[in-house]
C-alpha cells in the first residue's frame, strides 16, 4: 500500500529533483531533462546551465532549442549597416523603415548590422517622437550583425512615422535577432558576410 507524501517529504523530493511535474513549469522540467545532474539547483540556477550549455527557451515550440551560431548562419548573405540606435529600432521599437538615399534591386532577406558609431541626434527624435526610452551608446551592441529582416519594397512615399522625406524608403518586414551576434566590420551600401 502506498504512503500518502506528507509536505516534508515533498519538500524533500522537490529539493532532489524528483517531484511530480505540477510542481514545476514544463520549460523547468525540461530544462531538468537537459541537465539532470543539475536536479539540486534551484530554477534560475538550473535556466542559467541551460543556457550556458547553448540552449535557449522557444516560446513558440515552447521548448529549449539549441543556439543558433550567427555566423553559420549569416555566411554569404546580404547584410546592410546602420548606426546605433537606428538598428536596436529596427528590432525593439518596430522600425518598418529604413531611410537611404540610394535605391537596389535587391529584395528579400536582409541581415543589420549595428556600426560602430552611435547617432546621439536619433536617441532624442526616436524618444521625441515615439515616447520611449533608447538605450544610451555603452547599452546596444555595435560592430556586429544583430539579426535579419525581409526587405519588401522601396518607394518614396512611405507612410510610416519613420518615413523621412527626401529619401528612398526601404520597406523591412520579420525582424528576427540573432541568439548570438556576429562580430563583423561594416560596409557601405549592400555587403555579403564571408568569414
Amino acid at each position: 500500500m502506498s504512503k500518502i507524501k506528507g509536505i516534508k517529504d515533498i519538500a524533500h523530493d522537490i529539493k532532489r529533483g524528483t517531484h511530480l511535474g505540477s510542481f514545476k513549469s514544463r520549460k523547468y522540467c525540461l530544462a531538468l531533462a537537459l541537465l539532470p545532474k543539475q536536479y539540486h539547483c534551484t530554477t534560475a540556477e538550473l535556466y542559467h546551465h541551460v543556457e550556458r550549455a547553448g540552449y535557449c527557451w522557444d516560446a513558440d515550440t515552447r521548448r529549449w532549442r539549441k543556439k543558433r551560431t550567427g555566423a553559420v548562419e549569416v555566411v554569404g548573405q546580404v547584410c546592410l549597416s546602420l548606426r546605433q540606435p537606428w538598428a536596436w529600432a529596427i528590432f525593439h521599437a518596430g522600425k518598418d523603415i529604413e531611410n537611404r538615399a540610394w535605391l537596389t534591386k535587391y529584395r528579400g532577406l536582409l541581415y543589420i548590422h549595428a556600426s560602430q558609431s552611435y547617432d546621439k541626434g536619433a536617441k532624442t527624435w526616436i524618444e521625441e517622437q515615439f515616447d520611449i526610452e533608447v538605450p544610451s551608446q555603452k547599452d546596444v551592441e555595435t560592430g556586429k550583425i544583430l539579426g535579419s529582416v525581409n526587405l519588401v519594397n522601396i518607394s518614396s512615399q512611405g507612410q510610416s512615422p519613420w518615413a523621412m522625406p527626401n529619401q528612398y524608403h526601404w520597406e523591412i518586414a520579420s525582424p528576427r535577432l540573432l541568439d548570438i551576434p556576429v562580430p563583423a566590420k561594416g560596409r557601405l551600401n549592400l555587403w555579403k558576410f564571408e568569414r
